[in-house]
């Protein structure tokens, strides 16, 4: 299986990378939440999966995804979005 974070998440690799304004990440419980998920299964109906922790969390049954901001104001964009509207929107 692989785990990927949907966003930035907080890390010493997102602070020294400089990848945009903490109020933009999430924390990092979202992927030790989303790998107690994934180990919580049966190893044969959990193999071979590429995940990301989002969607993840979301069909276990998570909906609220507040307590994972590290800026409880602001939703924090996917990659994806990153990637398509250019580093330049979200400050650093």
């Amino acid at each position: 299986n692989t785990l990927w974070p949907r966003t930035v998440v907080e890390s010493l690799a997102s602070k020294n990378f400089a990848m945009g304004a903490e109020k933009y990440w999430r924390k990092a419980q979202i992927l030790s939440d989303a790998v107690l998920a994934i180990v919580s299964e049966k190893p044969e109906n959990m193999t071979g999966n590429m995940f990301i922790d989002e969607e993840l969390l979301r069909a276990k049954g998570v909906t609220d995804f507040k307590p994972y901001r590290c800026d409880p104001n602001t939703e924090p964009p996917s990659m994806m979005e990153l990637q398509a509207t250019g580093e330049e929107k979200f400050e650093r």
